[in-house]
């Protein structure tokens, strides 16, 4: 499952030694940790889930308003909305209230996903009536403690939980062509792009970014160039220089998110810090990207 670009700008900024503020911080870190229980929960459906159900994960759409579903598993009568928590916390849930660590949260999470189930299903009748959709809440962190009253009215299962999960939805019937054709016609007539949130670097940002050529295995500074590329001295990961080059002009791109004009050679040169030629850089630019032009400004076209 593939990072939302929002989390890929924040923690190229991160890396790049670009301050952040508190939001952004907190928001970063959130976005991890959502971002680990979509994967976690991904690996359980590839090695326990009956593979009649059709998986898909992180789904943003807008039926009436626009939501994200972490995972939908998708069967002809039932589609199970599945929303991932990580909290490695305690979390309890009394008289309509959530607690992580004994402290009351502001949000209910459960009414979150409700409006969710309400949505969804608007879409899942598109395709039949009879269709129901099932939310499951799953606390998948492995230090996770939870505790229900009897006033949760949604299904929440803990990690714990989750083999006998898979087990009881083991038998299902087959997905006709006709019909998951239809499904996926109707989930892509309401799917949105993931909305970016927050402003990305602007132009004149780049003097606050920390020059340097990045390992792309640890993220570290930490390497050397030689005759067939560059060698990371921390973890040992080698990479050629046409590696080399696309990866940081990816990590340009991301950067200066509203800005593709930013991904310049000069610009590149700029990022490495000189670790790779000019010359160098143009040729693997040339192989593999388009070359745009916007006022006196030279650009290669990256899409993202």
């Amino acid at each position: 499952m593939k990072k939302n670009d929002e989390l890929i700008v924040l923690e190229i900024m991160e890396q790049r030694g670009v301050l952040f503020n508190e939001a952004q911080k907190t928001r970063v870190h959130n976005l991890r940790q959502g971002y680990k229980g979509e994967l976690e929960f991904k690996k359980w459906y590839d090695s326990h889930c009956n593979k009649r159900w059709i998986f898909v994960g992180d789904y943003w759409f807008e039926f009436k308003a626009r939501m994200q579903a972490d995972s939908i598993l998708i069967s002809p009568r039932q589609w199970i909305l599945i929303d991932t928590k990580y909290y490695d916390a305690a979390f309890e849930y009394k008289n309509d209230v959530c607690y992580i660590n004994n402290v009351a949260q502001e949000k209910n999470i459960f009414d979150s996903v409700k409006e969710k189930t309400r949505r969804l299903a608007g879409i899942a009748a598109k395709v039949d009536t009879r269709i129901q959709v099932r939310p499951v809440v799953v606390f998948i962190h492995e230090n996770c403690h939870t505790t229900f009253d009897a006033s949760l009215t949604v299904e929440a299962i803990q990690r714990t939980q989750l083999a006998r999960f898979f087990n009881s939805i083991r038998v299902v019937d087959e997905m006709p062509d006709s019909l998951l054709q239809k499904v996926m016609s109707q989930l892509e007539f309401y799917r949105r792009p993931y909305g970016f949130p927050v402003d990305a670097l602007k132009p004149e940002g780049f003097e606050y970014v920390r020059a340097g050529t990045r390992c792309g295995g640890c993220g570290g500074f930490n390497v050397e160039k030689n005759r067939s590329g560059l060698s990371c001295k921390k973890c040992g990961r080698h990479e050629s220089l046409q590696e080399v080059v696309y990866k940081h002009a990816y990590e340009l791109r991301y950067l200066f998110y509203h800005h593709p004009e930013m991904v310049t050679v000069n610009n590149l040169y700029r990022l490495m810090n000189g670790t790779i030629s000019l010359k160098t850089i143009r040729k693997h630019m040339n192989t593999n990207f388009v070359l745009k032009r916007q006022s006196n400004i030279w650009y290669y076209e990256i899409n993202i």
